[in-house]
């Protein structure tokens, strides 16, 4: 069931310059649906379009199948059925846990209010903590009394827009995990907005890559990042190498001399994708380099390799490496690439 709808929405400010053009999506029940792309693609727009915090210039948007903007309705964001969660977590400094959970319950009493808090503070494993104030809190424990709040309405459907830029890198995969874990656990449908690939492959059901108010793709983590589109998504998905070569009717390609699925690229002329973990470091390899740098960058070594293809065409291949290996700057190396995982796309 879809429980959010898109349809040919459009968003300008005038002057003809459209930051959301004809765009259409919907998002499964109970899934995590992630806008992902560059500043400026149009991917906090769409989330204020949703919550009545913007008005689009045309289009249908219906939440838990009531039409909450056409060209007849614009439900106001209380009416919408939705919660949210920003950026800088919004909490009131002068309320209390407790008081900034219960916030929205207006006409509800003391003793519902109480049961409601107690629910959600033990989903957000914050027990303990209700008589305490923002400023007492670490990051991490705001952003959980936040997403309580939120929570506290019953919402068809959360936003969340950038909720871990705020985050220092180890707290911020901790709480990718956390609310991970009390999104499924409450079964909500959630929208989440953010520019980090690594956020979104690790927390979304699916992920609608965005580029200049447009949807360039849409798929699963798994989708977007071994079978993007074009070497746009490829880029923004992770670390790849993008290779100009040619191609005979097998399907193999003049730099490697390894074959590709030929529907993935019909024509003669075509980019190559290779992911670096595709590229094998190892003393049996079929290809020879050379390392031009190398970086430790913790579970593994990402190492810069300068190869001379088959075309006498220098290239530096971004491979990552186990790192207990040892390399040194300069050393003539080995190296295998796993054709499972290759992709191209015809040169425009």
């Amino acid at each position: 069931m879809q429980l959010l709808e898109f349809e040919n929405v459009t968003m300008d400010y005038g002057n003809n310059i459209e930051v959301i053009s004809q765009l259409s999506f919907t998002v499964e029940k109970g899934h995590i649906f992630t806008l992902l792309g560059p500043s400026g693609c149009g991917k906090s727009t769409i989330l204020r379009l949703i919550a009545g915090l913007e008005t689009p210039t045309s289009g249908i948007i219906k939440i838990d199948g009531v039409t909450v903007f056409n060209e007849d309705t614009n439900l106001s964001p209380n009416e919408r059925k939705i919660g949210l969660v920003f950026q800088d977590y919004a909490l009131f400094p002068h309320l209390t846990v407790f008081e900034n959970i219960v916030f929205g319950l207006y006409g509800k009493n003391k003793e519902f209010k109480i049961k409601k808090a107690n629910e959600l503070l033990e989903i957000v494993d914050l027990i303990g903590f209700e008589d305490r104030y923002p400023h007492e809190l670490s990051g991490g424990q705001q952003q959980r009394v936040s997403l309580a709040r939120a929570l506290a309405t019953e919402p068809s459907l959360l936003l969340m827009d950038e909720p871990f830029s705020n985050l220092d890198t180890s707290l911020r995969e901790k709480m990718r995990l956390d609310i991970y874990k009390i999104i499924k656990k409450t079964g909500i449908t959630a929208l989440f907005v953010t520019h980090d690939q690594a956020e979104a492959l690790s927390l979304s059901d699916k992920i609608a890559f965005l580029e200049a108010g447009k949807m360039a793709q849409i798929g699963t983590p798994h989708q977007l990042y071994w079978n993007p589109i074009d070497s746009a998504t490829a880029s923004f998905m992770g670390k790849t190498n993008l290779i100009n070569t040619s191609f005979d009717e097998n399907g193999k390609d003049a730099v490697f001399g390894m074959s590709i699925d030929k529907n993935s690229c019909k024509a003669n002329r075509g980019i190559l994708c290779i992911r670096p973990e595709l590229i094998i470091i190892n003393h049996e390899g079929s290809f020879t380099g050379t390392i031009n740098h190398f970086s430790f960058v913790g579970s593994n070594l990402e190492v810069i390799v300068e190869y001379i293809s088959k075309e006498n065409e220098i290239l530096f291949l971004t491979a990552m490496a186990e790192p207990f290996i040892e390399i040194q700057k300069a050393m003539s190396i080995k190296f295998d690439i796993n054709s499972q995982g290759l992709i191209a796309w015809e040169q425009n």
